[in-house]
């Protein structure tokens, strides 16, 4: 009850001070203000506004900074010709490997990106920021060109996921022009940067790389932010809020991280340990969130949210009692605490789904990919959250390196089994993805995996799991899931552009071999 009671003050405290704390005072003013334009590129599903330009732009604003948003990937979603919508779903992002799919892309667009981009140069910005995934990265470079001609003061910030070590960030140079990358956490970075710049100063800096002439000069690392809650609160101003697949909806962080260590997974190596926000200061961003946008709804952009059951169960106490009355999803780790009384205050709390990563029906392969639990245990957690009335996802991964025909039939029989707790089903349609600079990456060889020229087709020692037998049971898989009546997350029977990977595949393996 004592801990309840100070749970309780603290969220009313932090209410009081949510408009503070999501951004605009308490900074020391810099020499100068500098205006920034952050950029959300394409290729990227526009369901919510990008979390991470929330983040940076109320870092920025609270500096004293100019900031506007121009999120050139949802408006041109809006504004593009109709035939090339299917480009912004999951299984085309692919398309835009290809530099000459890229360069098409933007001439056949340029009606309609040519003046987005001049809106960005008009207000002489003096930073340029990119925060780029895996499928924004072409065009973000692209974009990034055409912005350097047009607007040449501007310093070009690169940053988000594939700015982490991992992912080459340097290689960000083949954008044809100086830059800068932001490596890994860009919070703390991106405000020194900015003041560095506005001082008149190299800003060069811890978690910075310069890129220039091909070449890329480190400002060295930059240690983790030690408490989530120094963040402020997102700033969504400026942002086309009307034009979000989901609108009213926001992304919210609670957590950093993941618990476990799973081997074909990049999060262990993003972010070296789990952190997490106190229940109160997430509280107390829902309630700003309802009172300054009328939101009903949010989803956590967390790997897990019960990470720590006990600062899950304080959240849920704090939504309970206080409100507001908001509905959320979430992603989670199948674990034993995840029980019919745990799945019950969730639901009280607002928890309308949970998407689980349970990858595969077949334990041996569980623990090849280092799960921390049994086909049992995840049984368990499914029925208890249907139990509360919380709807699930599954992903499901296909050929991972070991799973044989009958590790495959396992989590053909595991999906019959569960099908009542099963509201959806995302196969992934990289069938097995194996990421530079996770586990699977590096131990490669120990996994029994060989690569064929491309990361995409690897293929085991014995011949057994290549891309085409990975293919065949995706594709079983959708098949399974119709007869089951289970709603998969991925269109029609068979992989989308399949003829165009088969063809691919056979030409990989012809260069290979040369």
């Amino acid at each position: 009850m004592e801990n309840s009671a100070c749970l309780l003050r603290g969220v009313m405290v932090l209410l009081d001070l949510a408009v503070t704390r999501c951004g605009r005072v308490m900074m020391a003013p810099t020499r100068r203000s500098l205006h920034i334009a952050l950029v959300e590129a394409p290729i990227k599903e526009p369901r919510r506004p990008s979390l991470a330009l929330g983040y940076l732009a109320a870092i920025l604003r609270g500096e004293g900074h100019s900031v506007a948003i121009h999120d050139i990937n949802a408006r041109l979603y809006h504004a593009g010709p109709g035939e090339t919508r299917d480009l912004w779903e999951h299984f085309s992002h692919w398309v835009m490997e290809r530099p000459e799919n890229t360069a098409a892309f933007m001439r056949d667009n340029r009606s309609v990106i040519d003046p987005l981009l001049a809106a960005i140069a008009q207000d002489d910005p003096d930073i340029i920021g990119l925060s780029v995934l895996l499928t924004q990265r072409p065009l973000s470079i692209a974009v990034a060109n055409a912005l350097r001609a047009i607007a040449p003061r501007a310093v070009i910030v690169f940053g988000g996921p594939e700015c982490f070590p991992m992912f080459n960030p340097a290689g960000f140079a083949e954008s044809g022009g100086p830059g800068y990358a932001v490596i890994g956490e860009g919070e703390e970075t991106i405000r020194e940067f900015a003041r560095r710049l506005a001082a008149g100063d190299d800003p060069l800096c811890p978690g910075v790389m310069r890129i220039a002439g091909g070449t890329a000069i480190s400002g060295g690392p930059r240690a983790m932010i030690r408490s989530l809650d120094e963040i402020p609160f997102p700033d969504w101003e400026g942002f086309p809020l009307d034009l979000y697949r989901e609108p009213g909806r926001f992304s919210i962080m609670m957590t950093r991280g993941c618990v476990n260590r799973c081997v074909f997974c990049m999060e262990p190596e993003m972010w070296s340990r789990f952190r997490i926000r106190s229940p109160g200061h997430v509280a107390a961003e829902i309630a700003h969130l309802a009172a300054r946008h009328g939101t009903t709804s949010v989803e956590f952009n967390d790997s897990v949210i019960n990470g720590s059951p006990q600062h899950l169960v304080d959240l849920c106490n704090l939504l309970v009692t206080r409100g507001p009355k908001v509905s959320w999803g979430a992603q989670a780790v199948v674990a034993r605490t995840l029980d019919d009384r745990l799945c019950a205050r969730l639901k009280a709390a607002g928890c309308g789904c949970l998407s689980f990563g349970v990858e595969s029906g077949s334990d041996a392969v569980l623990a090849l990919m280092g799960k921390r639990f049994t086909v049992t245990e995840a049984s368990a957690a499914l029925r208890a959250c249907a139990g509360a009335g919380i709807a699930t996802s599954v992903n499901i991964m296909c050929g991972f390196p070991g799973e044989m025909e009958d590790d495959f039939a396992l989590t053909l029989s595991f999906l019959e089994r569960n099908r009542a707790a099963i509201t959806w089903v995302n196969p992934a349609d990289a069938f097995t993805g194996i990421v530079p600079g996770t586990r699977l990456h590096r131990e490669h060889e120990r996994f029994g995996v060989r690569f064929v020229g491309s990361l995409t087709f690897w293929e085991t020692v014995d011949g057994t799991n290549t891309f085409l037998v990975r293919m065949e049971r995706f594709e079983r898989l959708l098949r399974h899931l119709r007869a089951l009546g289970l709603d998969a997350l991925y269109p029609g029977l068979e992989y989308q552009n399949r003829a165009a990977w088969i063809d691919a595949f056979y030409r990989n393996r012809e260069a290979a071999a040369r």
